[in-house]
């Protein structure tokens, strides 16, 4: 909202020119305070439903549903070095428009990727949910794993 609805409305409406990047701080200002807590609760949120999902930590390397997760996880980590790098580097230099544009760019950008992560969660949850290994799988899984340890390296 604060990209699409808000920086538009101050930078494009009637408020004097030497007056926008104060408003615009005060506006950023009160978002991010809503912003952080909305993150918590869905970094939160994400981290109980992988749980309840995976199964297995080993299905994050070894199912398409993992490498789903994976892949949004970076996209997530993008968004969040996006968002601190507004909050902590932009914000404080809300000082002129220049300053203004800068943070719009950044945000932007972080808004581009949060999209990136809706893609990635809507292929995440058509993917089947990782089955944990019977002992089938497992025997076949070890006996492989022995049989490497049992060739010499020399031979290789």
């Amino acid at each position: 909202m604060l990209v699409v609805a808000g920086l538009p409305a101050i930078l494009r409406g009637p408020v004097p020119r030497d007056r926008r990047w104060q408003l615009v701080a005060e506006l950023v200002g009160r978002f991010s305070k809503v912003a952080l807590v909305a993150a918590g609760f869905a970094g939160l949120s994400g981290i109980v439903a992988s749980w309840l999902h995976l199964k297995y930590l080993a299905a994050l390397w070894t199912t398409p549903y993992g490498y789903a997760l994976d892949l949004k996880l970076f996209v997530v980590a993008i968004v969040v070095a996006l968002g601190a790098w507004n909050w902590r580097r932009l914000t404080p230099k809300l000082n002129a428009d220049e300053s203004v544009h800068q943070l719009r760019r950044s945000a932007t950008a972080e808004l581009v990727f949060a999209a990136i992560v809706l893609l990635v969660t809507a292929v995440l949850v058509i993917l089947p949910n990782p089955k944990i290994p019977t002992a089938a799988t497992s025997a076949t899984t070890i006996s492989a794993s022995s049989l490497v340890k049992m060739v010499p390296f020399e031979s290789l």
